[in-house]
């Protein structure tokens, strides 16, 4: 079975497996096979309150597109394996129902995808910790991983938002 785009963007990390559909990483492939420095540099992205407040409007507009268009994921579970964060922005920006639920969000694209993997690594990080085990590279700066702590449930209600 196949998890949904955003749950398997945050759930699928947190379990420590490739990220099995898309949002902000597609399919199969998905984060792991972007080359390193790119993971690296999206992982260090700072989380904060307002950037998870632009994460919780864009969720909400992709669910309401979800409503209006049910299209919206089939398109979305078809669009394929992303080798970097530039083929994902780009597979983004190409529907057209997408750039303006992000932009009625105030995020970018590109934003999105980087705020959803440092809150996804983050949250694994917290996880492993947890567990007392080590978080897999790339490691996420401790910060994020104390905003993820404190910000757990708002998170949770965030995935719940799940739009397909």
């Amino acid at each position: 079975m196949r998890l949904s785009p955003v749950r398997s963007l945050v759930v699928v990390l947190l379990a420590g497996a490739p990220v099995a559909a898309p949002v902000a990483a597609h399919a199969q492939g998905g984060v792991n096979s972007w080359p390193i420095a790119q993971q690296e540099a999206a992982v260090k992205t700072p989380l904060a309150v307002d950037r998870l407040a632009q994460l919780e409007r864009a969720f909400t507009a992709l669910a309401a597109l979800a409503k209006r268009d049910p299209s919206f994921c089939t398109w979305l579970a078809n669009t394929g394996d992303a080798t970097s964060i530039a083929q994902e922005v780009a597979t983004l920006n190409a529907h057209k129902g997408v750039r303006a639920a992000l932009a009625g969000a105030s995020m970018a694209p590109r934003d999105f995808v980087e705020v959803s993997l440092a809150l996804a690594m983050a949250g694994m990080a917290h996880e492993a910790r947890a567990s007392g085990m080590r978080a897999p590279p790339p490691q996420p700066p401790p910060a994020n991983v104390a905003f993820y702590a404190a910000n757990q449930q708002r998170v949770d209600r965030v995935l719940a938002l799940d739009p397909c």
